[in-house]
């Protein structure tokens, strides 16, 4: 007789695969710490080659190797939960994201070509700095624009007297 299905397979593991769930979120001991630096290779076999490209324009079956990579590799200790795949995608978003940030950063900086990043992707953000260099500063000066146009209330002069004293009354306290 065979061992029971799992979606992490049949084999076993060692101790420093298992983790542990504990309110819902991975437990950031050795293993989850282990987990998560999985997740940042995977992202660099995965999307060695696209770094630039955001998070939903990725190929799916990239992102679902990665997920399935970490069942086949970790498993929860005995009575957790599987760590969810969304977790899983989020955590691999950010490490893509975090990579895009610091790949930009560097080119700013006039540094070198971080090691991680692909000599096509390092040329994509030189054309695009040089098409877009002040897109940054460009939004940032939108949102303080809509901002200044907002002013500091939505509800108008006296709003924030009419709204508290209704809250006060619903509550049972006398306005004050």
């Amino acid at each position: 007789m065979g061992s029971p299905r799992t979606p992490w397979g049949a084999h076993d593991h060692d101790e420093s695969k298992i983790y542990h769930i504990r309110n819902g979120a991975l437990v950031t001991d050795m293993v989850g710490k282990a987990m998560r630096q999985r997740i940042r290779q995977l992202c660099s076999i995965e999307f060695g080659h696209s770094v630039m490209l955001k998070w939903t324009k990725q190929d799916w079956d990239s992102k679902n190797h990665i997920t399935q990579c970490i069942y086949e590799e970790y498993r929860p200790a005995p009575g957790n939960p599987i760590v969810s795949s969304e977790w899983t995608q989020h955590t691999a978003r950010e490490v893509m994201s975090h990579r895009r940030s610091k790949a930009r950063d560097a080119f700013r900086a006039d540094l070198p070509k971080p090691v991680w990043l692909d000599v096509e992707e390092w040329e994509s953000i030189q054309d695009e700095q040089q098409h877009t260099p002040d897109q940054y500063r460009q939004q940032r000066d939108a949102v303080a624009t809509r901002l200044d146009m907002v002013g500091t209330s939505l509800l108008g002069s006296g709003g924030y007297d009419s709204m508290r004293y209704q809250f006060e009354l619903a509550v049972g306290h006398p306005p004050t």
